[in-house]
């Protein structure tokens, strides 16, 4: 039984480790390992495919809808800002020493203004953009960004990999909601949680932050990283606060927006991310991000949300939660994306087939992975490997969970995969062990989704926005430390849920 139950998740990341695989194919096996196994332990009959098919399609009905509205505003984004005319920001100079000067000849930038400009970029600005949009899109926008700013080579590769450091909310937190429901606890309890196991690793982010900074040999201050650190708290606070009071799906928007226009609000006209811009200009820019941002957030005012809460409730399933549809990011990113094409006036039936061009496979991945995942519950193998982890391991067994979760965050690029792939047996671990399942749930989403920056996907788009540049292999020999912030957060969680325990 428990090979049975082991054979296929280890199918899955042996395919994806090879690098011979696509996501797509070994998320197929995946499924059709867990339909094979299950018929031969005669735990999944060939005659409850169907209705867990049938459960597990309307699972991923939330999460599908949202990514194929994700990706088509991110296409509206793009043409949107491929109108708006560019202005270097004032302030920023950037010269480089004498050739030579540096190792291995490589120029190295100094960038004369403050770094408060980097810092709202890549903790902030990036971020924001990635929980809009999702999908790397916040990468790509970050790297023109720190572009303009006079950044190059692998200072700005490294840098813009903090778009990144919020994918838990990424895509409006698809990933994140979808493993709230696959471990049967609220989005406010998984949401709540995640923002606080994201402080510590945060902190990680930005002592690895001020290191990457100096290998680029970019001047700061003790009094800046001061700054830098009461702005990280500030927006720490922020996420946490949005998680708890507001709304999973729109809290890392929310956060991050406030942040931005806190942080530039209180800096002259002359610096920061305005410099060199009019404020028409400025405005203009921001259009589409504030538009999106505003109507989410008013759809989030308690008479307005309760209202939308009530209105065409789909509830198939009695035993799986419905879907509120006005209350899915899905519908009002689309009517944002018609509204700023019809102001750029740009047709939308191009944009409608890119992104369906764009979006058919990451709709089917995540389809089959949800698909595996409650094929796999239905089957028993979370509960039957939970039970043999713990009787090989003891509690000691938990201390797989943050390595599962990583490695399955980097190999599939995706929250919502990985916490398909995993969540069951996560949170059967949790059940089997005593200790708390919202917490565990909790680190496997935040951990996953933290590891999908360094995936091949996002490193790819790295090297091709650089016109190839450098190496993948050179990006992941300068970069690879930012996993540790996830995983050793990861592992100090579990270590103190096992002391609880004691």
């Amino acid at each position: 039984m428990t090979l049975a139950a082991l054979a296929p998740l280890l199918a899955v990341l042996a395919l994806l480790g090879s690098g011979r695989a696509s996501t797509l194919v070994a998320g197929m096996v995946g499924l059709i390992c867990t339909l094979a196994a299950g018929f031969i332990s005669a735990r999944l009959m060939p005659q409850d495919w169907l209705m867990q098919a049938a459960i597990g399609s309307w699972m991923a009905l939330r999460v599908v809808v949202v990514i194929l509205a994700g990706l088509f505003f991110s296409r509206c984004l793009q043409a949107w800002s491929s109108r708006v005319a560019v202005i270097p920001p004032a302030g920023l100079t950037a010269h480089r020493p004498a050739p030579g000067a540096t190792p291995a000849g490589e120029a190295r930038l100094r960038i004369s203004a403050d770094a408060r400009t980097l810092w709202v970029s890549c903790f902030a600005l990036g971020p924001f953009v990635e929980a809009v949009t999702g999908f790397g899109v916040g990468y790509l926008i970050l790297l023109a960004h720190l572009q303009r700013l006079g950044l190059s080579g692998m200072p700005l590769l490294v840098l813009g990999l903090y778009s990144q450091t919020l994918v838990p909310w990424g895509a409006l937190a698809v990933g994140t909601v979808l493993g709230a429901q696959l471990a049967g606890i609220t989005p406010i309890d998984m949401g709540e949680r995640a923002a606080l196991l994201q402080a510590p690793m945060h902190l990680g982010y930005l002592l690895l932050y001020w290191r990457f900074l100096a290998c680029a040999g970019i001047q700061h201050t003790a009094a800046g990283r001061l700054q830098d650190l009461g702005w990280t708290a500030v927006l720490l606070a922020a996420l946490w606060a949005a998680n708890r009071y507001v709304d999973l799906e729109i809290a890392g928007v929310l956060a991050c927006g406030l942040v931005v226009l806190a942080h530039e609000g209180l800096r002259k006209p002359a610096h920061g991310l305005r410099a060199g811009r009019t404020l028409p200009q400025v405005l203009h820019a921001i259009l589409p991000l504030a538009l999106v941002t505003g109507v989410l957030g008013f759809t989030r005012l308690p008479p307005i949300q309760d209202r939308l809460r009530q209105s065409g409730v789909w509830a198939p399933w009695p035993d799986q939660a419905a879907l509120h549809p006005w209350l899915n990011p899905a519908p009002w990113l689309i009517a944002c994306g018609l509204a700023v094409l019809w102001l750029a006036r740009m047709p939308a039936g191009a944009m409608l087939r890119q992104t369906l061009a764009q979006g058919w496979r990451p709709v089917l991945v995540t389809l089959i992975f949800v698909l595996m995942a409650q094929a796999y519950v239905g089957a028993g193998f979370a509960q039957a490997l939970a039970a043999a982890l713990e009787s090989v391991a003891g509690p000691a067994a938990l201390l797989v969970v943050p390595v599962f979760a990583g490695v399955a965050g980097f190999l599939t690029g995706t929250g919502a995969a990985s916490n398909a792939m995993l969540m069951a047996m996560v949170t059967a671990l949790a059940t089997q062990s005593g200790v708390s399942v919202p917490w565990l749930a909790a680190a496997q989403a935040t951990i996953s989704t933290n590891l999908t920056m360094l995936s091949p996907m996002r490193v790819a788009m790295g090297i091709a926005f650089n016109d190839r540049q450098t190496t993948e292999a050179a990006l992941y020999r300068a970069a690879r430390v930012l996993a540790l912030p996830a995983l050793l957060s990861g592992l100090a969680l579990v270590a103190g849920l096992l002391w609880e325990k004691r």
